[in-house]
């Protein structure tokens, strides 16, 4: 669904509207890769809108939260029906949006949704949505979203049955079938819910069944990582086609149709089946499925190297860096945490930190934490540094003093070059090398006891971490009277 051309670079955007249908300026949308627990992008809507721009290559799905309701697009309430966006570079997508409010109830069943198919055991039955749009402009076209399909056997959910089209399944004779779903235009400010008629009573095969000997069975660990296999059984009478589809808590997962299936990070946490189902000229189309496995175990990174930090040692230099190995498997999300003489500092929580005068004589180490989706989270922590020295004042032009050496004329103190520029300075006059009293202000005005001795001025530099530096003026001719 798109209402733009595509351009160069990829980019996702879109409009988040409340349940009172208008623009939400205040709600989260991000922007997770297939797999991922972790949003690849995040944004805060501005006045209803928000725009991924430059999204690289990949498979992702897009979820909204307003006032910690959370939506999958399109219009989902769970993330295993989302769905999957495939960018390849070549252009944008527009008006993914979300709609926050409840759909307005459809009186009649069939006004918009209806069912097209033989209701018989073994058939398929499809949806068929015709509505108009609200308004006969061209333009809009292409604006319709189905979503939160359900298919129901004389009133109770069919497990996993969530897609366009349904296969009557084995048992279902004498009942009825329907469907419902939430349907929305023009960016969700028409929403509705929508409900087909019933169609049946569904006829029974007349045909044989066939007969699998045993229940087709799953074998291996259930774990994020690690295979598993289908044994499909024997089936009778004769030979047959099989197809295999692997099932996540009763739903279909795309694309797992072999004998054997390695479950991923979205699997975490679910029970695993295998549906075969089998055919032959002259027999019912039957479908098995097996027992489910335990709830697939998260599983442990295969690459959590331990971290180190890089970069000098010494406040002043440039930030310091870590070094985190490469984890495995890709993609693995790192966040960071750096720590002083073994406690965490607040707030430095990047992959780079710069140094403090609160670091001064302490250690540091960094903590670095893996995240995976459908993997158990790790965490390693670098060895700690050596004491942090303290940074380094240069002066490059010495102090110096302008003005008449003469008793009631000012002079004045340059204070010279320093280096980090932020230094503080202090003054401190002296008369024939010795320290006048009360004399440290940035200017000094001779008094008759000058007469005859050379001024100078020393600054002194410091800061906080730093190791402070004095510098002296050449002296000036003597005072004269």
């Amino acid at each position: 669904m798109s209402y733009l051309s595509p351009v160069d670079p990829a980019f996702i955007g879109g409009i988040v509207i409340t349940a009172d249908d208008t623009l939400d300026g205040d709600a989260q949308v991000d922007l997770f890769r297939v797999g991922s627990a972790t949003p690849l992008m995040s944004q805060a809507t501005v006045e209803g809108t928000y725009v991924f721009d430059d999204v690289p290559n990949g498979k992702f799905q897009l979820r909204f939260t307003q006032d910690g309701a959370e939506q999958w697009w399109p219009f989902e309430d769970d993330r295993s029906r989302a769905a999957v966006l495939a960018m390849d570079g070549t252009g944008g997508r527009a008006a993914l949006d979300a709609h926050f409010g409840v759909p307005d109830p459809e009186a009649t069943p069939g006004e918009f949704l209806t069912i097209s198919g033989d209701p018989v055991e073994g058939g398929v039955l499809s949806l068929v949505l015709d509505a108009p749009l609200p308004f006969d402009s061209a333009d809009l076209l292409g604006s319709e979203v189905l979503s939160g399909i359900q298919w129901w056997r004389d009133g109770v959910a069919l497990p996993g049955e969530h897609g366009r089209s349904l296969t009557v399944p084995q048992g279902a004779a004498g009942g009825t079938i329907t469907a419902t779903a939430r349907f929305t235009q023009l960016l969700g400010y028409f929403d509705r819910s929508v409900s087909t008629p019933p169609v049946g009573p569904v006829a029974a095969s007349t045909l044989l069944p066939l007969a699998p000997t045993p229940v087709p069975t799953i074998s291996g660990t259930s774990q994020v990582g690690v295979p598993l296999r289908a044994t499909v059984g024997t089936w009778g009478p004769g030979a047959t086609t099989k197809a295999i589809q692997w099932n996540a808590d009763g739903a279909p997962i795309a694309g797992a149709t072999a004998a054997s299936y390695t479950p991923k990070g979205a699997d975490a946490g679910s029970q695993l089946t295998v549906t075969v189902t089998a055919s032959k000229p002259g027999f019912q189309v039957t479908s098995r499925t097996s027992a489910p496995t335990a709830p697939i175990a998260e599983a442990a990174f295969a690459k959590a190297p331990v971290p180190a930090v890089k970069g000098t040692l010494r406040l002043g230099s440039p930030p310091l860096t870590v070094a985190t190995g490469t984890w495995g498997p890709a993609p693995v999300v790192l966040t960071y945490q750096w720590l002083r003489n073994g406690q965490p500092i607040d707030d430095a929580t990047a992959a780079t930190y710069s140094l403090t005068a609160d670091d001064l004589g302490a250690s540091l180490a960094v903590r670095v934490t893996g995240q995976k989706l459908g993997y158990l989270t790790a965490m390693r922590e670098s060895a700690p540094t050596a004491s942090i020295l303290a940074g380094r004042i240069t002066n490059t032009v010495l102090p110096s003093i302008s003005g008449t050496p003469r008793v009631g004329q000012e002079l004045a103190a340059a204070p010279g070059s320093w280096t980090p520029p932020e230094v503080d300075l202090q003054y401190e006059w002296l008369r024939a090398g010795v320290p006048i009293p009360g004399a440290v202000a940035a200017t000094y005005t001779p008094v008759a006891a000058d007469v005859n001795a050379a001024i100078k001025v020393r600054v002194t530099a410091s800061l906080p971490g730093y190791t402070s530096v004095v510098k002296t003026s050449a002296a000036t001719a003597k005072v004269r009277p």
